[in-house]
């Protein structure tokens, strides 16, 4: 997880948004539910996708796997929209999310409260690193993430940043790959361009590309 600079709010969000919310509140109160569900979709279009898209570079705002290679990305709504109807719309609160992370397995419509550690990380708003070490175990040969604070913890463990194999495997092989590289980069230029390649933007994992740089 790594701070991400959100881009500008996408115009269908800035023209409807207020709109929106409004016919949402009023489908609600009637328990019209088709047009309840009808309505609350309109966040989820194709501007507001890309725009997203864009601003994480297709990765995941949490675990910062690349989606686009295995699956379509979420939209995920940083406070659930089922428990902040008022939200639902709002830019501030859109994220990229990987499927698994935003699973009901992991956050689903979780957001733990400041007294049971929470509220979780948000990488827009706030550095990742002043609640997460990210480190790299040489003995153990894995990439790992360890809480700073109590918010750090939380948000590692709804993630499950350091409980899922396939997840931990991705980021460990990619450490172990770059410590490599990072041995012949002063006479290899190639292992030095690959280096540089593995650290830019676009790319997976930078919390922990961050540590060999």
């Amino acid at each position: 997880m790594i701070f991400v600079h959100r881009g500008s709010e996408p115009k269908i969000l800035l023209d409807n948004k207020s709109l929106w919310l409004e016919k949402l509140r009023e489908a609600r109160s009637r328990k019209d539910r088709d047009s309840f569900k009808k309505i609350q979709s309109k966040y989820g279009s194709a501007s507001v996708k890309k725009a997203l898209e864009k601003s994480f570079n297709g990765k995941c705002a949490y675990c910062e796997s690349v989606i686009g290679a295995v699956a379509a990305g979420h939209i995920e709504h940083y406070r659930p929209k089922s428990r902040y109807i008022s939200l639902t719309f709002e830019w501030d609160n859109l994220l990229l999310s990987c499927p698994k992370c935003n699973s009901t397995t992991y956050k689903g419509n979780k957001f733990p409260k400041a007294t049971d550690g929470g509220p979780i990380l948000n990488p827009c708003t706030e550095n990742p690193n002043d609640h997460i070490e990210f480190v790299y175990d040489a003995k153990l040969g894995l990439a790992l993430a360890k809480g700073k604070t109590q918010r750090g913890e939380t948000t590692i463990n709804l993630f499950g940043l350091n409980s899922r194999p396939e997840l931990i495997r991705a980021r460990s092989q990619l450490i172990k790959k770059l410590l490599v590289l990072k041995v012949h980069e002063a006479q290899d230029p190639k292992a030095a361009e690959l280096l540089a390649e593995a650290c830019k933007s676009i790319e997976p994992y930078l919390a922990w590309v961050g540590l060999i740089k």
